[in-house]
């Protein structure tokens, strides 16, 4: 909802989520409520309050999803706040997490965020531009609708 342009509602329904999060524990989807929490949070102090939150929950273990979908959505909002060493750093994150058990997708978004990321710094980098036509060819090949920042349509087009 947030990124197709219903923020109000996006923050409502993350609200409530937060609610039921904090009724059934926190560990289930705390990161990711957290996570969501801070990409649509103007003010810098309190997404970093939004991101430690979330960060605590992950420290204290959980369900295999959180730390992906927490380092999912980081990965995303540090892109779109030009914070391209922190994206890295969720990169990093993710692959460590899934070490001894690599999961395709998850190598999909680390790779993805490290060569956004690394065009980020320097759009020019040839290597990283043909790195990101190969992710976005495996993308339209797995008929993925991911986002790819700088599209004008925000989502690869399926073939």
């Amino acid at each position: 909802m947030f990124e197709t342009g219903r923020a109000a509602e996006a923050h409502e329904r993350n609200e409530e989520a937060l609610v039921l999060a904090h009724e059934t524990g926190m560990r289930f989807g705390g990161p990711f409520i957290f996570a969501l929490k801070a990409r649509m949070e103007d003010d810098p102090r309190e997404r970093e309050r939004c991101r430690a939150e979330a960060e605590t929950f992950l420290d204290e273990g959980g369900v295999g999803h959180s730390p992906i979908g927490y380092h999912r959505i980081g990965i995303d909002d540090t892109l779109a706040r030009g914070e391209w060493v922190r994206a890295r750093a969720h990169a990093a994150a993710l692959e460590a997490f899934t070490r001894d058990e690599p999961l395709p997708y998850v190598e999909f978004l680390i790779a993805r965020g490290r060569v956004l990321a690394a065009l980020g710094e320097q759009p020019a980098d040839a290597a990283a531009r043909a790195e990101l036509a190969r992710l976005k060819a495996e993308a339209v090949r797995l008929r993925w609708p991911i986002a790819w920042p700088g599209d004008a349509s925000a989502v690869t087009r399926l073939s």
